[in-house]
């Protein structure tokens, strides 16, 4: 079921292009975007937390830990700053330095990292399996990217781009580690809720900081049709709140490194989305990638599907 749960969250997730492309036609940039898919997710997920605060909600025939203690509180403010601040910025910064298929490659490192990450803090095994599916995974995503086909554009890169390619999958794969960690007491809900009410402030803090002025998003949105708000309503909803808790929970049901893998499903979506909804093309390249991220993703996910999880303390599994 957890890898189901991954493997949805990255479907939803691949909607994002599409809904993304409409806006940017109607005078949005990708941080406006990013800081609308936020606030619009904060705002039902906190609406939800809310309801079941009132009506004394219970899961696991305990009370839900629905607001963090303060001793765990400093632990989402750095998460908040780690998957809502520092993945995006460098994530964008490598996107407006290098080519787009090189940035979203480097950003999938991410499984290489939560699998060190396992490996020293938490004694995972590095088993021959996973370190095929890992690069098989990878390899597949480099394809569907377009970095192994140059002739469909110009592919640029630079030594600072890919640093911050890099440290954007980097972060992405620490985010995935403590998600697994911290979920386990908080749930999915509570888990997302609080990483972006705390991420929001100290990213809009840091737009306000570099470009010298408050975001303009909020004028823009003010100013916007209501097929627009429609539109950051479904990336709110979508994207920005059931993906994270579909991950988030599936995450604390399998291995880190296994569920990381999963989640590189998501670009395959999106390429599959783009070729029935957009009307792309889709070469013979990009299905070879296709292939090589689902032929990963089943064997990492398959094989253990009828196994019994096994607690072990201090782990990632």
């Amino acid at each position: 079921m957890g890898y189901l749960e991954i493997g949805l969250a990255g479907l939803i997730w691949a909607t994002t292009g599409p809904l993304l492309r409409i806006l940017q036609k109607r005078g949005f940039t990708p941080w406006d975007i990013v800081l609308g898919r936020a606030l619009f997710a904060i705002f039902f997920m906190g609406t939800v937390l809310l309801w079941r605060r009132r009506h004394g909600h219970k899961g696991n025939g305990e009370t839900e830990n629905l607001v963090p203690s303060a001793q765990d509180f400093p632990t989402f403010l750095a998460l908040g700053f780690l998957a809502v601040v520092f993945s995006q910025t460098t994530y964008f910064y490598a996107l407006s330095v290098t080519s787009v298929a090189v940035a979203v490659t480097l950003n999938y490192t991410a499984p290489f990292f939560v699998m060190i990450i396992c490996y020293f803090l938490y004694g995972e095994k590095l088993t021959g399996q996973k370190i095929l599916a890992l690069v098989t995974a990878l390899l597949g995503v480099a394809l569907v990217s377009g970095l192994l086909t140059p002739e469909k554009g110009t592919m640029t890169a630079s030594l600072p781009g890919i640093l911050a390619g890099l440290v954007s999958g980097a972060a992405y794969g620490s985010q995935t580690v403590v998600y697994k960690k911290v979920g386990v007491k908080y749930g999915p809900l509570p888990l997302n809720f609080w990483t972006m009410a705390t991420g929001t402030p100290a990213l809009i803090l840091t737009l306000t900081i570099s470009k010298g002025q408050a975001p303009e998003f909020f004028t823009k949105l003010a100013h916007a049709t209501p097929g627009s708000w429609l539109i950051f309503l479904l990336l709110g909803l979508g994207p920005g709140t059931l993906a994270f808790i579909f991950f988030a929970d599936g995450i604390n049901k399998v291995e880190a490194t296994r569920g990381s893998i999963v989640a590189m499903s998501e670009p395959v979506a999106a390429c599959i989305l783009g070729y029935f909804i957009l009307g792309e093309t889709l070469t013979w390249t990009e299905l070879l990638g296709v292939g090589l991220v689902l032929g990963a993703i089943w064997s990492v996910s398959l094989p253990l599907a009828s196994r019994a999880r096994r607690s072990t303390g201090q782990s990632c599994s």
